[in-house]
């Protein structure tokens, strides 16, 4: 199992990577890791998440399906993802295969090889190559996760290798380069 979904804290800067039910972030110690659940009590009993990001004022949401739960809504709250982000283009309402929160507020949304960010207007997309040209060709479809750092640069994981726009044109790093302290199993 790949890493499945991936946000940065945009107050501290730490990045947290999902593998199935599990969470790592890179201001913990290396190789630790926690239960969502644990990390995250708010989130719905059986929420399978899809993708994660983290807002600019520290709260977390996490999608799964065409669900959203957001942590600074309340103990398993959740709302459709087409009520939460009602710019959203037909088909981005659920499958989402990446997700980021911007430092400047509006958030990204990546399915197959398009993206629609919040702030272009409703229904616009992009595809990724064109919205990010630095992204190599094997990323510009079937992302694993997505984020947006606090410094508002984008990051992109499929399988075992990661993309980040502020590394330079088309570098790729594997996963244990980009996150020297995720736990073993998760780098390979």
């Amino acid at each position: 199992m790949t890493i499945n979904g991936a946000y940065a804290h945009k107050i501290t800067g730490a990045y947290g990577l999902i593998k199935g039910s599990e969470v790592h972030q890179t201001d913990w110690s290396a190789g630790s890791h926690k239960t969502l659940r644990d990390m995250f009590p708010s989130l719905p009993d059986g929420f399978t998440v899809d993708d994660a990001y983290a807002t600019r004022t520290g709260s977390y949401g996490f999608i799964a399906g065409d669900e959203v739960h957001q942590t600074d809504w309340g103990k398993a709250a959740t709302r459709a993802l087409s009520q939460a982000f009602p710019s959203l283009p037909e088909g981005f309402t659920e499958g989402i295969d990446g997700a980021y929160a911007h430092i400047s507020g509006a958030y990204g949304f990546i399915k197959g090889d398009h993206v629609h960010h919040t702030d272009w207007g409703a229904d616009v997309v992009k595809e990724l190559g064109d919205a990010f040209p630095s992204l190599p060709d094997k990323f510009k479809t079937g992302l694993d996760a997505a984020y947006a750092t606090k410094a508002g640069a984008y990051g992109f994981i499929k399988g075992h290798q990661v993309h980040q726009t502020d590394w330079g044109n088309g570098v790729v790093k594997t996963l244990g380069e980009a996150f020297p302290s995720l736990p073993a199993a998760w780098k390979s």
